[in-house]
């Protein structure tokens, strides 16, 4: 069996070194492994739900070259497996299970499926072997590198699908958020190969994932979304930063990239910046400079929309606002009067 697509897996375990320590955040701290011991891919247990035998339907579909969910969801765990260099993998719906080894290049043993409330052996005991087996065989880790197309790439049908769905829907009630029919075609990044490098897991955003990582050799944010139904909040995002060019590396980071990777995610990458304030430990001036980044991006006509502490970086210097995906251009006063008193009550100014 050979895995296709690359992605980001759901999960994985092993030790790890610290590296990038996010202050502030209420999320898991970010890090980049030693060693992997396995890869999970979990899914809704109603993709999964018919399967009785895995291997079976996996070959059947493969041999008569099918696309179906079973071969999506394996070949993701495999590719994931093999782009890692793991040994041990689970593919799991949470009611239901099954364990991958990795024996070769291309070589996979797969475990019949195993229920949750199995009595012997019993889930627990299920994944306590297999990551004591798992620890006996790790993998090095160095992060995963991925190539990406910008503004297109990926999977040909997912692509049109988007787009007729874009031209389909326009965004609610008149909210003025850029509609990607507007985009001028030309202006879309030239077709050329990017290395997207992940060392880490940063934070969940509503919109996907954010890693920190390398674009080419620039440290970055890096937000992957497999979710059509979100990728129109992306490509906002990455319009409000095209509207709000003259402010990046100043009061907003720099975009490094926007594009697709292979197996049709979307992925938007923005410098690495810093880590999230802490308002009590601000200075008048630092509350000063973030109020200036705020009264800069109003300027131009945005509406930041999802202003929080988590949304405002430092790197211990300066300052930068960032997350755009539900930003909007054209507002009124009273909306960016309603931001600025937000933006008070975050820094404690009153």
């Amino acid at each position: 069996m050979r895995g296709k697509n690359v992605k980001i897996p759901d999960f994985v375990v092993g030790t790890c070194n610290k590296k990038y320590e996010i202050e502030g955040s209420d999320g898991n701290p970010s890090f980049k492994g030693e060693t992997l011991w396995i890869v999970f891919e979990a899914k809704s247990p109603r993709v999964l739900e018919d399967v009785r035998d895995l291997v079976e339907e996996f070959r059947t579909a493969t041999n008569n070259e099918k696309n179906t969910a079973v071969t999506n969801c394996v070949q993701q765990l495999l590719n994931y497996m093999q782009l890692s260099e793991a040994n041990y993998g689970a593919l799991t719906t949470y009611i239901r299970s099954w364990f991958f080894h990795r024996t070769g290049d291309e070589a996979f043993e797969v475990t019949s499926s195993y229920h949750c409330r199995c009595k012997s052996p019993t889930m627990l005991e299920c994944y306590s072997s297999i990551l004591q087996m798992s620890k006996n065989e790790p993998s090095p880790l160095d992060g995963v590198t991925i190539k990406s197309r910008p503004g297109g790439g990926g999977n040909s049908k997912k692509k049109a699908d988007s787009e007729k769905k874009s031209e389909k829907e326009d965004k609610d009630d008149g909210n003025a958020r850029r509609n990607s029919d507007d985009v001028d075609k030309s202006d879309q990044p030239e077709e050329q190969d990017v290395d997207i490098h992940i060392q880490g897991h940063l934070t969940e955003s509503y919109s996907g994932d954010v890693y920190v990582g390398r674009v080419e050799s620039v440290p970055s944010a890096i937000k992957v979304c497999s979710n059509e139904e979100l990728w129109e909040e992306i490509r906002n995002e990455m319009e409000i930063y095209e509207t709000l060019k003259d402010l990046q590396g100043t009061s907003i980071p720099r975009l490094v990239h926007y594009g697709k990777i292979p197996n049709g995610s979307v992925v938007l990458a923005t410098e690495f910046v810093g880590h999230p304030i802490s308002p009590e430990k601000l200075s008048p001036s630092d509350k000063e400079e973030i109020v200036s980044c705020l009264s800069a991006i109003h300027s131009l006509g945005v509406c930041h929309n999802d202003l929080r502490e988590e949304n405002i970086l430092t790197d211990g210097k300066r300052f930068k606002i960032i997350d755009f995906a539900w930003s909007r251009v054209n507002c009124t006063g009273d909306e960016f009067r309603k931001e600025n008193a937000k933006l008070n009550k975050i820094l404690n100014c009153c």
